[in-house]
């Protein structure tokens, strides 16, 4: 109706998805990051979540045209909410099999076939499934079961679960730990801030097309982001009555003014997006409400230590987060010593008298005011030992949340505090519960992802480690192009490291451990590492 008169060449604020309308926000270019170095790290599940209309499925369709066809497989179920034999018959299809007859056995057969010729051809095969937080915990259990294909060294399925906040919840179920065990990526996707929300606008404006388009002012664009808290599917039903109101009203520049009484008519049409628009009576109690949960928020987290960002970072090394749920008690005489120890090595002080660990939480407090960060690791014993990082490790029986700190490895034995002496890899093996924490110092402050195309100072702090790790000269510019991303693949093969083009964590602990001015603490490895590592240890 308005397309003409504001001389669009198509609708800018459609709602369904539309990839040549993608706006990557702050937030959505973090999530795509965590996406993307997830497929490419192999194994585990990933999960999405985010409110309705913060731009999940936008967000998988942009990954999708991402993959390199010769490359992978992919398959996208929207409505997930079937039978486990059905979901199975889905799946078949989508990947262009057969699913006749009963038998659910010869169905998961003829998957996996599939799986082994796609591997042997090189490729990867990744399922997603969208709305997943309507899947019955059974059905969960079976589509866990899936995952369990596999050769000797790689998963043959990448397994995506997209869904609304509630699929958290469904995650936290006890008869689902086992597959919440094997999720490897958890990234909460949250609207966009006021400076996002107004280039998410523009975007759009532009991508239709428009000769005259409309000119928002920037109090017009404040009063969107207010009305719509930098939800995406809710800016567009807001700016699409904006648009028909100056058409209506025969002006071309959208003010405040109109923003308000587009938002009211909005409410008044009964539409289920317009809940999400906050009216008068919000408005006057909105800021008391919000200042009592950020009261409510900060005594959590100043009693219960639980980070304000639930990001879980790529790979087999997560953000460490805890919930009241999660914090155990931990042994003191087993934890302080463990603690010790890696302080020890880091060079940073020991818990001061009277300081404790008695759970999760008072160690990440240590470890914060210590100047180190910690992340969660989890996979294989080998897995453990590659890091090649004094590790703090959750050990079998007493108490859950025990805790050893595994110092140094010399030919085969293990040293371990506050264990009396050397342990081998089956021994350490035999007592790991699967689960341990790295502390490790961010010199540089750089993020834990990094992407090929990113631009900025973090850019050219990069560089200059990579260029002091690899030992050769690099360009130090910012853009992290073509010459940056073939040096970053040379670092990561002479590391052992699969050549992904991105930075992840495995990596960024390898080139803060190739840098000697960093004085970075090794399991094993040359130039006496792990004799001072020991030394360091025993104090």
């Amino acid at each position: 109706m308005y397309r003409d008169y504001f001389g669009f060449q198509e609708k800018p604020f459609g709602l369904t998805p539309d990839t040549r309308f993608v706006f990557l926000s702050d937030n959505h270019r973090e999530g795509f990051a965590h996406l993307w170095y997830g497929l490419h790290q192999g194994g585990g599940f990933i999960v999405l979540t985010g409110e309705i209309g913060t731009g999940k499925t936008t967000m998988l369709r942009a990954l999708l045209t991402r993959l390199d066809p010769d490359r992978w497989r992919s398959a996208l179920i929207f409505n997930p909410a079937l039978t486990a034999d059905s979901l199975l018959r889905e799946i078949l299809r989508e990947f262009g099999l057969s699913d006749r007859g009963r038998d659910k056995s010869r169905l998961v057969r003829n998957l996996n076939a599939y799986l082994l010729r796609e591997n042997a051809a090189g490729r990867s095969v990744l399922l997603i499934l969208d709305e997943a937080q309507n899947l019955e915990p059974e059905i969960l259990e079976e589509i866990r079961l899936l995952s369990n294909l596999e050769t000797e060294n790689r998963k043959l399925l990448h397994i995506v679960l997209v869904g609304q906040p509630e699929l958290r919840e469904v995650l936290q179920r006890p008869e689902l730990r086992q597959l919440r065990q094997r999720i490897s990526v958890h990234y909460h996707l949250r609207g966009m801030n006021a400076e996002n929300t107004r280039r998410y606008i523009e975007h759009r404006l532009g991508r239709a097309g428009g000769g005259d388009n409309p000119l928002f002012s920037l109090r017009a664009f404040r009063k969107i982001y207010r009305r719509t808290w930098g939800i995406p599917r809710v800016i567009n039903i807001l700016c699409d009555r904006c648009l028909l109101l100056g058409f209506a009203s025969d002006r071309k520049c959208i003010t405040p003014r109109m923003v308000g009484k587009a938002a009211r008519e909005l409410q008044s049409d009964h539409r289920p997006m317009a809940a999400w628009l906050p009216g008068p009576v919000t408005r006057v109690f909105l800021p008391g409400i919000l200042l009592v949960m950020l009261a409510i928020w900060s005594l959590a987290h100043f009693l219960l230590v639980v980070p304000n960002r639930q990001v879980s970072i790529p790979s087999a090394l997560e953000a460490t987060t805890w919930s009241p749920a999660a914090t155990s008690p931990v042994r003191r005489q087993d934890s302080v010593a463990a603690f010790n120890a890696i302080a020890r090595v880091w060079q940073v002080p020991e818990l001061a008298e009277g300081e404790k660990i008695g759970d999760m939480g008072d160690l990440w407090r240590a470890a914060r005011d210590r100047g180190l960060e910690i992340r969660r690791v989890r996979g294989s014993l080998a897995t453990l030992l590659q890091l090649n990082y004094p590790v703090l490790v959750k050990v079998k029986g007493g108490g859950e949340g025990d805790l050893i700190a595994v110092l140094a490895e010399t030919r085969g034995e293990i040293r371990v505090v506050p264990e009396s002496g050397p342990l081998s890899r089956q021994g350490l093996n035999q007592l790991w519960n699967g689960e341990a924490y790295l502390l490790w110092r961010n010199n540089l402050d750089l993020p834990a992802v990094v992407l090929p195309g990113t631009r900025g100072p973090k850019v050219k702090a990069l560089q200059q480690l990579l260029s002091a790790a690899g030992g050769k000269e690099l360009r130090i510019d910012g853009i992290y192009g073509r010459e940056t991303s073939s040096s970053l693949a040379e670092f990561q093969r002479k590391q052992g490291l699969e050549p992904d083009e991105a930075v992840g964590m495995p990596t960024l602990l390898r080139l803060y451990q190739s840098v000697e001015s960093f004085k970075v603490p090794r399991l094993r490895g040359g130039d006496g590492d792990e004799h001072s590592s020991q030394g360091a240890a025993e104090g």
